[in-house]
C-alpha cells in the first residue's frame, strides 16, 4: 500500500511539474525572446506565482497521498484487529470444548464466512454433547446391570455358602451318628456271639440256635462294613501279604451257618 500511495503521488507530481514548465515556456514564447525590464520582472513574477502554485500542489498532493495511506493503513489495522478477534473466539471456543459444553454466539464473529463456520462448530459441539450424554447413559445401565448382577452374585455365593455349611453339618452329623452306632453296636453283637458259643458248648445246637448265629453273622459283616468305612479315613490300612487259602478257610467257617 504504501507503495502504490508514493508512486500515486509521484505521478500525480511529476504531471503538475509537466504543467508547470508547459507553462513556464507558453508564458515565455509569448513576451518573446526581446524582453524589456518590465517585461522580465512580469516574466519573472509570473514564473515565481507557478511556481508557489507547483509547491501548493506538490504539497496537497503529498498530504492526500499520506491520508488515503492513513486512511488504508487503518482499515488494514481493523480489519486485521476484527480476523484476530475472530479467530481467537475460535480458539478459546475449542479450548473449552474440550473441557465442557461451549456453544459460540455467532454476534460476536464480524467475518460472514466465519458466522458460517460458527454455525458448523455449534451443530458439532450438539453432536458430541448428544453422543456423550448417550454413552453416558450406556456406562450408567451398564453400572447399573453390573452392580445388580454382583448383588445377585454375592446373594447366590450366600446361599451356596449357607448349603455348604448345612451339607458339611449333614455329613458330620451322619459321621458322628455311623461312629456313635458302630461303636454300640459291637458290644451286644460280641454278647450274642460269645453266649451262642457258650450255649453251644453245653447244649447241642438246634435249628432256631442255628437261625439266630446266622442273623448275627449277617449283623457283624454289616458292622464290620460300617466300622471300615469310618475308620478309613482315620486309620491308615497298609497292605501285606495274606495266606489266601487260610483266608477263605476263615470266611467259610464265619458264614457257613448263615450258608445252610
Amino acid at each position: 500500500v504504501f507503495i502504490f500511495t508514493v508512486i500515486f503521488a509521484f505521478l500525480l507530481i511529476e504531471e503538475n511539474y509537466f504543467d508547470y514548465e508547459r507553462t513556464l515556456l507558453k508564458e515565455l514564447s509569448i513576451s518573446g525572446e526581446n524582453l524589456n525590464e518590465e517585461q522580465m520582472q512580469k516574466y519573472h513574477e509570473t514564473k515565481k506565482e507557478l511556481k508557489r502554485i507547483f509547491i501548493k500542489n506538490t504539497i496537497a498532493i503529498a498530504t492526500l497521498a499520506f491520508i488515503l495511506f492513513t486512511i488504508v493503513l487503518g482499515l488494514y489495522k481493523i480489519l486485521n484487529y476484527l480476523l484476530q478477534r475472530d479467530l481467537q473466539v475460535f480458539l478459546k471456543f475449542f479450548k473449552e470444548t474440550a473441557h465442557k459444553d461451549y456453544v459460540l454466539n455467532p454476534h460476536t464473529i464480524f467475518f460472514k464466512d466465519f458466522k458460517i463456520m460458527v454455525g458448523y462448530a455449534n451443530n458439532m459441539v450438539d453432536t458430541i454433547s448428544e453422543q456423550k450424554r448417550i454413552l453416558k447413559d450406556l456406562n450408567q445401565n451398564l453400572e447399573d446391570r453390573v452392580k445388580k448382577k454382583t448383588i445377585n452374585l454375592q446373594e447366590t455365593n450366600k446361599k451356596l455358602l449357607q448349603e455348604k455349611e448345612f451339607s458339611e453339618e449333614i455329613l458330620d452329623a451322619q459321621k458322628k451318628f455311623l461312629r456313635y452306632t458302630v461303636h454300640e453296636t459291637n458290644t451286644p453283637l460280641s454278647v450274642i456271639l460269645t453266649s451262642i458259643e457258650l450255649y453251644t458248648m453245653k447244649h447241642p445246637k438246634d435249628k432256631h440256635l442255628s437261625k439266630i448265629e446266622a442273623a448275627v453273622k449277617n449283623i457283624f459283616s454289616i458292622y464290620d462294613d460300617l466300622s471300615y468305612l469310618v475308620k478309613k479315613d482315620q486309620v491308615e490300612y497298609p497292605k501285606s501279604m495274606i495266606n489266601f487259602g487260610d483266608y477263605i478257610s476263615y470266611r467259610i467257617d464265619f458264614f457257613k451257618d448263615v450258608a445252610t
